[in-house]
């Protein structure tokens, strides 16, 4: 089965994304350590949380659309190897 090649600029949007996670898991910590700590759930935490979780599913949507890409890109690929076989079977009888 033949590799399909990947261009180096595959994953370039995904830098950004782990970059604003780790940015925005930083700026949470950094946050929580200057005001006191309390028994219940400040509103900081509860949009911190908000923010976290678009970022992880931003990140989970450009994982799954490339992979659902990639296997339609070999599929697509499969059948035009098959259909150029087909061709040449048809071509030599």
């Amino acid at each position: 089965m033949e590799r399909i090649r990947t261009s180096p600029g595959t994953f370039k949007p995904f830098i950004p994304g782990v970059t604003t996670l780790l940015t925005m898991t930083t700026q949470s910590s950094g946050i929580n350590a200057k005001l006191p700590p309390v028994s219940y759930t400040k509103a900081i935490d509860v949009w911190i949380g908000v923010c976290l979780a678009f970022i992880f599913g931003a990140l989970l949507e450009f994982a799954l659309v490339n992979y659902a890409a990639r296997k339609d890109m070999t599929q697509v690929s499969q059948r035009i190897v098959n259909h150029f076989r087909f061709d040449i079977l048809i071509k030599e009888i």
